[in-house]
């Protein structure tokens, strides 16, 4: 990807770049993964109980992958509340040590950590993400200031925020994200160029970002 939105970048030559960070810069799907198998195994959840959690882990995580399920605060909770509800754990407990081994399985994607130190000398860069939990990744290239949250569905009065903070039109701005939802709509409807990833290798994203005529990214 660090290629490919490198030579895109050249050919658009932008003032601002904003970059969603799960599923796009760091392995959403592997942390959230190992996060919960760490949190079973740390209350001891075996058996029956385990099986059905994971279960459902791999199926919200496709949906992850394919762009189809939105990485939301209010979801993302609703996922922890159910896998504690079925280990028969309390709620406080079970979701304070899952997202304490969460942050613990920061996983940038191959490449990113260069891309950005490269994107950083020339541009100015930029994050957005819906996730409170990601913090403490200066030392990836994301410097905490420049990181802006949303607690919506969509990202687009983020965006919007971000656009009159740089004073720059939309044309001057490339959004990079992987979420049809939280990137692609949102930069859209605010007329702002955005380059979807496909970090996944989804097909529904690359058949869905075809028709509508986006720029699409593996």
């Amino acid at each position: 990807m660090n290629k490919s939105v490198d030579k895109l970048i050249e050919r658009y030559n932008p003032k601002v770049i904003v970059f969603d960070i799960d599923g796009t810069l760091k392995d959403l799907c592997k942390e959230h993964t190992n996060a919960v198998k760490l949190t079973l195994k740390q209350f001891e959840v075996g058996g029956v109980k385990s099986t059905a959690i994971l279960a459902l882990n791999r199926m919200a995580m496709f949906l992850v992958k394919i762009g189809l399920l939105s990485t939301n605060p209010s979801k993302q909770n609703f996922l922890v509340k159910t896998y504690a509800c079925l280990a028969g754990v309390k709620l406080i407990e079970f979701y304070d040590q899952y997202f304490e081994n969460y942050i613990r399985e920061i996983c940038l994607f191959d490449g990113v950590y260069e891309l950005l130190t490269s994107l950083n000398k020339e541009r100015q860069v930029y994050f957005a993400t819906i996730n409170k939990q990601n913090y403490n990744l200066e030392e990836c290239g994301i410097p905490q200031e420049r990181i802006t949250y949303t607690e919506g569905a969509f990202k687009i009065a983020t965006y919007n925020k971000l656009l009159k903070g740089f004073n720059v039109q939309p044309h001057e701005v490339i959004i990079v994200g992987d979420n049809f939802f939280d990137d692609f709509i949102s930069a859209k409807h605010l007329g702002v160029k955005c380059l979807l990833v496909n970090r996944y290798n989804s097909k529904l994203k690359s058949v869905i970002c075809t028709l509508v005529n986006g720029k699409y990214l593996r």
